[in-house]
Protein backbone atom coordinates (compact mmCIF):
# COMPACT_ATOMS: atom_id res chain seq x y z
CA UNK A 1 0.00 0.00 0.00
CA UNK A 2 1.29 3.61 -0.56
CA UNK A 3 0.72 4.25 3.56
CA UNK A 4 3.63 0.84 3.67
CA UNK A 5 5.52 2.70 1.48
CA UNK A 6 5.80 6.15 2.56
CA UNK A 7 6.57 4.40 6.25
CA UNK A 8 9.57 2.54 4.47
CA UNK A 9 11.04 5.02 2.55
CA UNK A 10 10.79 8.20 5.32
CA UNK A 11 13.86 7.54 6.61
CA UNK A 12 15.77 6.31 3.22
CA UNK A 13 16.57 10.16 2.07
CA UNK A 14 20.29 8.99 0.15
CA UNK A 15 18.58 6.25 -1.92
CA UNK A 16 19.18 6.25 -5.45
CA UNK A 17 17.81 3.20 -7.00
CA UNK A 18 14.27 1.79 -6.27
CA UNK A 19 12.18 -1.16 -7.31
CA UNK A 20 8.30 -1.49 -6.49
CA UNK A 21 6.46 -4.53 -6.97
CA UNK A 22 3.00 -3.69 -6.18
CA UNK A 23 0.62 -5.89 -5.51
CA UNK A 24 -2.35 -3.47 -6.03
CA UNK A 25 -2.95 -0.89 -8.92
CA UNK A 26 -0.39 1.65 -9.23
CA UNK A 27 -1.29 5.22 -7.85
CA UNK A 28 0.10 8.56 -8.34
CA UNK A 29 0.20 8.56 -4.69
CA UNK A 30 3.51 6.50 -4.98
CA UNK A 31 5.01 9.49 -6.76
CA UNK A 32 3.68 11.99 -4.14
CA UNK A 33 5.57 9.93 -2.00
CA UNK A 34 8.97 9.99 -3.56
CA UNK A 35 9.35 13.28 -4.08
CA UNK A 36 8.44 13.60 -0.29
CA UNK A 37 10.91 11.30 0.85
CA UNK A 38 13.56 10.32 -1.52
CA UNK A 39 15.06 14.08 -3.15
CA UNK A 40 18.13 11.65 -4.30
CA UNK A 41 16.28 9.02 -6.45
CA UNK A 42 17.30 9.02 -9.72
CA UNK A 43 16.27 5.34 -11.12
CA UNK A 44 12.87 3.76 -10.52
CA UNK A 45 11.60 0.33 -11.82
CA UNK A 46 7.93 -0.20 -11.64
CA UNK A 47 6.72 -3.96 -11.66
CA UNK A 48 3.03 -3.30 -12.33
CA UNK A 49 0.62 -6.37 -11.84
CA UNK A 50 -2.14 -7.78 -14.35
CA UNK A 51 -5.70 -9.12 -12.92
CA UNK A 52 -6.88 -12.16 -15.09
CA UNK A 53 -11.27 -12.52 -15.30
CA UNK A 54 -12.15 -15.79 -16.07
CA UNK A 55 -14.45 -16.97 -17.83
CA UNK A 56 -15.86 -20.71 -19.39
CA UNK A 57 -15.06 -19.23 -22.92
CA UNK A 58 -12.07 -16.52 -22.81
CA UNK A 59 -9.34 -15.42 -20.39
CA UNK A 60 -9.23 -11.46 -20.29
CA UNK A 61 -6.40 -9.86 -19.27
CA UNK A 62 -6.31 -6.12 -17.78
CA UNK A 63 -2.77 -4.28 -17.65
CA UNK A 64 -2.14 -1.04 -15.78
CA UNK A 65 0.01 1.67 -16.98
CA UNK A 66 1.04 4.14 -14.88
CA UNK A 67 0.42 8.19 -14.91
CA UNK A 68 4.11 8.80 -16.40
CA UNK A 69 2.80 12.98 -16.34
CA UNK A 70 2.77 12.82 -12.37
CA UNK A 71 6.60 11.01 -12.56
CA UNK A 72 8.82 12.70 -10.33
CA UNK A 73 11.79 15.31 -12.54
CA UNK A 74 14.30 13.54 -10.18
CA UNK A 75 13.84 10.56 -12.20
CA UNK A 76 15.75 10.24 -14.80
CA UNK A 77 15.89 6.52 -15.37
CA UNK A 78 12.85 4.49 -15.57
CA UNK A 79 11.88 0.89 -16.81
CA UNK A 80 8.36 -0.15 -16.13
CA UNK A 81 7.70 -4.19 -16.57
CA UNK A 82 4.41 -5.42 -16.79
CA UNK A 83 3.95 -9.21 -15.57
CA UNK A 84 1.93 -10.55 -18.29
CA UNK A 85 1.51 -14.51 -17.94
CA UNK A 86 1.43 -15.33 -21.32
CA UNK A 87 1.18 -13.27 -24.87
CA UNK A 88 -0.94 -15.60 -26.85
CA UNK A 89 -4.35 -16.31 -26.46
CA UNK A 90 -5.30 -14.00 -24.44
CA UNK A 91 -7.46 -10.80 -24.82
CA UNK A 92 -5.49 -7.37 -23.46
CA UNK A 93 -7.42 -4.77 -21.70
CA UNK A 94 -4.43 -1.94 -21.48
CA UNK A 95 -5.27 1.36 -19.24
CA UNK A 96 -4.17 4.60 -21.14
CA UNK A 97 -0.69 6.02 -19.88
CA UNK A 98 0.26 9.89 -20.38
CA UNK A 99 3.75 11.56 -21.52
CA UNK A 100 6.49 11.61 -18.76
CA UNK A 101 8.11 14.79 -18.08
CA UNK A 102 10.88 16.19 -20.26
CA UNK A 103 13.34 15.40 -17.39
CA UNK A 104 13.27 11.81 -18.24
CA UNK A 105 16.35 10.67 -20.03
CA UNK A 106 16.75 6.51 -19.81
CA UNK A 107 13.49 4.58 -20.76
CA UNK A 108 12.90 1.13 -20.74
CA UNK A 109 9.31 -0.41 -21.69
CA UNK A 110 10.32 -3.67 -23.01
CA UNK A 111 8.17 -5.81 -21.45
CA UNK A 112 5.24 -3.47 -21.50
CA UNK A 113 2.30 -3.44 -23.86
CA UNK A 114 0.27 0.46 -24.01
CA UNK A 115 -2.62 1.00 -25.13
CA UNK A 116 -2.41 0.68 -29.03
CA UNK A 117 0.98 -0.20 -28.49
CA UNK A 118 1.83 3.62 -28.57
CA UNK A 119 3.96 5.18 -25.93
CA UNK A 120 5.51 8.51 -25.71
CA UNK A 121 9.28 9.54 -25.38
CA UNK A 122 10.64 12.93 -24.55
CA UNK A 123 12.66 15.06 -26.85
CA UNK A 124 16.08 14.59 -24.85
CA UNK A 125 16.04 11.09 -24.37
CA UNK A 126 19.25 9.42 -23.89
CA UNK A 127 18.86 5.57 -23.66
CA UNK A 128 15.67 3.67 -25.28
CA UNK A 129 14.90 -0.14 -24.70
CA UNK A 130 11.80 -1.19 -26.32
CA UNK A 131 9.91 -4.14 -27.93
CA UNK A 132 7.37 -5.34 -29.86
CA UNK A 133 4.59 -4.07 -30.47
CA UNK A 134 5.15 -1.13 -28.59
CA UNK A 135 5.97 2.24 -30.71
CA UNK A 136 6.18 5.90 -29.99
CA UNK A 137 3.42 7.76 -30.68
CA UNK A 138 5.03 11.50 -30.51
CA UNK A 139 8.29 11.39 -32.90
CA UNK A 140 9.03 11.12 -36.43
CA UNK A 141 12.34 10.65 -35.51
CA UNK A 142 14.18 9.78 -32.49
CA UNK A 143 15.68 12.33 -30.78
CA UNK A 144 19.25 13.47 -31.89
CA UNK A 145 20.12 13.10 -27.86
CA UNK A 146 20.21 9.23 -28.12
CA UNK A 147 23.21 7.33 -26.94
CA UNK A 148 21.79 3.99 -26.37
CA UNK A 149 18.86 2.32 -28.39
CA UNK A 150 17.83 -1.44 -27.88
CA UNK A 151 15.31 -2.53 -30.26
CA UNK A 152 13.73 -6.16 -30.12
CA UNK A 153 11.47 -6.75 -33.07
CA UNK A 154 9.39 -9.52 -31.27
CA UNK A 155 7.40 -10.19 -28.29
CA UNK A 156 10.24 -10.25 -25.38
CA UNK A 157 10.04 -14.23 -24.17
CA UNK A 158 7.97 -15.40 -26.85
CA UNK A 159 8.51 -17.43 -29.69
CA UNK A 160 9.08 -15.27 -32.57
CA UNK A 161 7.92 -17.23 -35.38
CA UNK A 162 4.79 -16.25 -35.56
CA UNK A 163 3.35 -13.05 -36.96
CA UNK A 164 6.07 -12.19 -38.98
CA UNK A 165 4.34 -9.79 -41.25
CA UNK A 166 3.69 -7.30 -38.75
CA UNK A 167 7.04 -8.35 -37.17
CA UNK A 168 8.63 -7.04 -40.31
CA UNK A 169 5.96 -4.07 -40.75
CA UNK A 170 7.75 -2.66 -36.91
CA UNK A 171 11.32 -3.27 -37.44
CA UNK A 172 10.52 -1.38 -40.87
CA UNK A 173 9.17 1.22 -38.72
CA UNK A 174 11.67 1.90 -36.83
CA UNK A 175 14.78 1.88 -39.05
CA UNK A 176 12.66 4.88 -40.97
CA UNK A 177 12.34 6.42 -37.42
CA UNK A 178 16.43 6.41 -36.89
CA UNK A 179 17.60 9.95 -36.34
CA UNK A 180 19.18 11.88 -39.17
CA UNK A 181 21.87 12.84 -36.81
CA UNK A 182 23.12 11.43 -33.11
CA UNK A 183 26.60 12.85 -32.35
CA UNK A 184 26.50 11.11 -29.16
CA UNK A 185 24.72 7.59 -30.03
CA UNK A 186 27.51 4.54 -29.04
CA UNK A 187 25.75 1.54 -28.50
CA UNK A 188 23.02 -0.33 -30.72
CA UNK A 189 21.04 -3.51 -29.80
CA UNK A 190 19.22 -4.13 -32.70
CA UNK A 191 17.30 -8.04 -33.13
CA UNK A 192 14.86 -6.99 -36.19
CA UNK A 193 13.03 -8.82 -38.97
CA UNK A 194 14.57 -6.24 -41.60
CA UNK A 195 15.90 -5.69 -45.21
CA UNK A 196 19.85 -6.73 -44.66
CA UNK A 197 20.30 -3.58 -47.27
CA UNK A 198 17.88 -1.04 -45.41
CA UNK A 199 19.18 -2.26 -41.99
CA UNK A 200 22.96 -2.17 -42.37
CA UNK A 201 22.96 1.16 -44.55
CA UNK A 202 20.75 2.92 -41.86
CA UNK A 203 23.62 2.20 -38.87
CA UNK A 204 26.10 3.39 -41.14
CA UNK A 205 24.63 6.87 -40.38
CA UNK A 206 26.13 6.66 -37.36
CA UNK A 207 29.64 5.04 -38.30
CA UNK A 208 32.05 7.72 -36.39
CA UNK A 209 29.92 7.35 -33.18
CA UNK A 210 29.18 3.47 -32.91
CA UNK A 211 31.41 0.86 -30.22
CA UNK A 212 29.13 -1.54 -29.18
CA UNK A 213 27.31 -2.80 -31.83
CA UNK A 214 24.78 -6.34 -31.31
CA UNK A 215 22.82 -6.36 -34.55
CA UNK A 216 20.88 -9.74 -35.54
CA UNK A 217 18.69 -9.76 -38.60
CA UNK A 218 15.78 -11.86 -37.41
CA UNK A 219 13.82 -13.89 -40.44
CA UNK A 220 10.00 -15.14 -40.97
CA UNK A 221 9.23 -18.96 -40.81
CA UNK A 222 9.20 -19.27 -45.04
CA UNK A 223 12.76 -17.49 -45.43
CA UNK A 224 13.97 -19.87 -42.52
CA UNK A 225 12.58 -22.82 -44.33
CA UNK A 226 14.12 -21.79 -47.63
CA UNK A 227 17.39 -20.99 -45.77
CA UNK A 228 17.42 -23.62 -43.13
CA UNK A 229 21.08 -24.46 -43.28
CA UNK A 230 22.55 -21.28 -42.61
CA UNK A 231 19.36 -19.24 -42.00
CA UNK A 232 21.48 -16.26 -40.41
CA UNK A 233 23.51 -15.62 -43.22
CA UNK A 234 20.89 -13.29 -45.03
CA UNK A 235 23.07 -10.22 -45.94
CA UNK A 236 26.23 -11.84 -44.97
CA UNK A 237 28.61 -9.40 -47.60
CA UNK A 238 26.43 -6.64 -46.71
CA UNK A 239 27.08 -6.98 -42.88
CA UNK A 240 30.69 -7.43 -43.58
CA UNK A 241 31.06 -4.15 -45.08
CA UNK A 242 28.88 -2.21 -42.83
CA UNK A 243 31.20 -3.97 -39.87
CA UNK A 244 34.29 -2.56 -41.72
CA UNK A 245 33.39 1.01 -41.90
CA UNK A 246 33.04 1.48 -37.75
CA UNK A 247 36.04 3.01 -37.32
CA UNK A 248 35.67 3.32 -33.56
CA UNK A 249 33.84 0.38 -33.07
CA UNK A 250 34.99 -1.65 -29.17
CA UNK A 251 32.80 -4.81 -28.87
CA UNK A 252 30.96 -6.64 -31.31
CA UNK A 253 28.31 -9.50 -30.73
CA UNK A 254 28.26 -11.52 -33.99
CA UNK A 255 25.19 -13.97 -34.40
CA UNK A 256 26.26 -16.43 -37.27
CA UNK A 257 29.57 -18.20 -38.05
CA UNK A 258 32.82 -16.46 -38.07
CA UNK A 259 35.67 -17.52 -40.18
CA UNK A 260 39.56 -16.85 -39.50
CA UNK A 261 40.16 -14.89 -42.40
CA UNK A 262 36.68 -12.55 -41.93
CA UNK A 263 38.10 -10.80 -38.90
CA UNK A 264 41.12 -9.46 -40.85
CA UNK A 265 38.63 -7.22 -42.25
CA UNK A 266 37.34 -5.62 -38.40
CA UNK A 267 38.36 -2.50 -37.95
CA UNK A 268 41.46 -2.02 -35.43
CA UNK A 269 39.75 -0.42 -32.75
CA UNK A 270 37.75 -3.75 -31.89
CA UNK A 271 38.69 -5.16 -28.57
CA UNK A 272 36.31 -7.42 -27.58
CA UNK A 273 34.42 -10.35 -29.69
CA UNK A 274 31.25 -12.12 -29.07
CA UNK A 275 30.26 -15.30 -31.33
CA UNK A 276 28.59 -18.72 -31.13
CA UNK A 277 30.61 -22.43 -30.79
CA UNK A 278 33.76 -19.84 -29.76
CA UNK A 279 34.93 -23.14 -27.81
CA UNK A 280 35.36 -25.25 -30.90
CA UNK A 281 37.49 -22.65 -32.76
CA UNK A 282 40.80 -22.51 -31.40
CA UNK A 283 41.90 -21.00 -34.28
CA UNK A 284 40.02 -18.33 -34.68
CA UNK A 285 40.28 -17.64 -31.11
CA UNK A 286 44.46 -17.84 -31.59
CA UNK A 287 44.18 -15.46 -34.62
CA UNK A 288 41.76 -12.68 -32.97
CA UNK A 289 43.89 -12.92 -29.97
CA UNK A 290 47.40 -11.49 -32.19
CA UNK A 291 45.15 -8.42 -33.18
CA UNK A 292 44.05 -7.94 -29.54
CA UNK A 293 40.65 -9.20 -29.60
CA UNK A 294 39.01 -10.69 -26.63
CA UNK A 295 36.73 -13.47 -27.97
CA UNK A 296 33.89 -14.42 -25.59
CA UNK A 297 31.17 -17.02 -25.80
CA UNK A 298 27.38 -15.69 -27.77
CA UNK A 299 24.29 -17.10 -26.04
CA UNK A 300 21.60 -16.76 -28.34
CA UNK A 301 18.15 -16.67 -27.16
Amino acid sequence: TVESLKYMLKHMKNLETLTINTDKFFSSEVYKTINLFLPKLNNLRLIIPCQCCISSSRRDIIIQITDLSCLPTIISNLTISQKIPSYDNHIFHILSSTPPPNSLRRLDVSNCFFLKDLFDITPTLTHLTVSYPSFPRNAIKLPSTLEYLNISGYVRDSPYTSESTNFCDYSKKWIDMFPEDAPSLHTLILHLYASPERLFSAILKFSNTIRHLDCRILLSHMSDICMCENPCHLGRQLHFNMIRELKNLKELKFHSRLEKDEIENFPVSLKKLWIINVFNNRSLIDFANRRGIEVLELHQI
